[in-house]
């Protein structure tokens, strides 16, 4: 019983005039041929590493890890493995200063990294081909401003225990000790091993976060994923999220089992399912 402890909830005004298979139709021990690394030159100097399936159906999906995550997490392969199944292009990459790509990752912020999302869409997928974006955590978060800032290219989005709150929840934590030595040009322990916050992370992350009372402009069809046993972030945010987007066609997926990373076996099925059920119901309405 796969889905025995998972909650569906879901507001749309749109309504499917037939029915979808969300099964992926092949099982997920197929094996696919891994796309080798390549590296886009940013004019920065660093460069960008990046992964590429190419497909003839449209649209493409483009894959934003999490918070100091990096391409090669179970979600993103096995989105690039449905993705060359089922003949669509896909895109996984690194954030500067993470994974493959170059640069200290002490250096960057939030705010570079969603300038990074927006190279990889803009310069590594076709002009004219539409994108799915899945976001993992903070990559979820930089998803939406991505969607908000391409709602031209942008035609489907999903956010896996995705953190709209977080740069403001982050600061209401912070001690006045902690404040007065990141005022002071130091830094604080961020709990991911030896990577720390400092002043300009603090700020950019502010600036990328979204209260609980204004209206987030993505108008494109909306899928949240979240697991009530995340501990990073609460799982009833997602709900909330879902009255604060513009989009009128949004479904909001918990699953009792799930943690924070959405990586177990399960997890990974309803992932597949849902970025599936976006695909073709593009297709079907284009």
């Amino acid at each position: 019983m796969l889905f025995k402890n998972v909650i569906l909830l879901s507001v749309t005004r749109r309504k499917l005039t037939r029915p979808w298979s969300l099964t992926l139709g092949r099982p997920f021990s197929v094996q696919t041929v891994e796309p080798p690394t390549e590296w886009f030159q940013l004019g920065s100097g660093e460069k960008l590493a990046y992964k590429r399936t190419t497909g003839d159906r449209h649209p493409g999906v483009l894959f934003l890890p999490g918070l100091l995550a990096n391409m090669a997490g179970e979600k993103a392969m096995i989105l690039e493995q449905y993705c060359s199944i089922h003949n669509h292009s896909f895109i996984r990459f690194d954030y500067r200063g993470l994974g493959e790509s170059s640069g200290d990752r002490q250096s960057f912020t939030p705010a570079d990294w969603l300038s990074d999302a927006l190279t990889v869409l803009d310069t590594l997928t076709g002009a004219a081909e539409p994108q799915v974006l899945v976001g993992s955590s903070m990559g979820a978060l930089l998803m939406l401003h991505v969607a908000m800032k391409r709602p031209e290219k942008v035609v489907g989005v999903v956010g896996i225990a995705l953190p709209f709150d977080y740069p403001s929840r982050l600061q209401k934590l912070l001690t006045t000790e902690m404040k007065a030595a990141v005022e002071k040009g130091g830094t604080i322990p961020s709990g991911r091993g030896d990577f720390t916050y400092n002043k300009k992370f603090l700020e950019d992350g502010l600036k990328l976060g979204f209260d609980h009372d204004t209206p987030i402009q993505v108008n494109c069809p909306v899928r949240l994923l979240h697991g009530v046993r995340d501990d990073e972030v609460p799982w009833d945010l997602s709900p909330k999220l879902m009255s604060l987007v513009d989009s009128t066609d949004v479904q909001v997926t918990i699953s009792k089992s799930s943690d924070h990373r959405f990586s177990e076996p399960q997890d990974l099925q309803i992932l597949v399912n849902t970025v599936d059920q976006l695909l073709k119901q593009y297709e079907f309405y284009s």
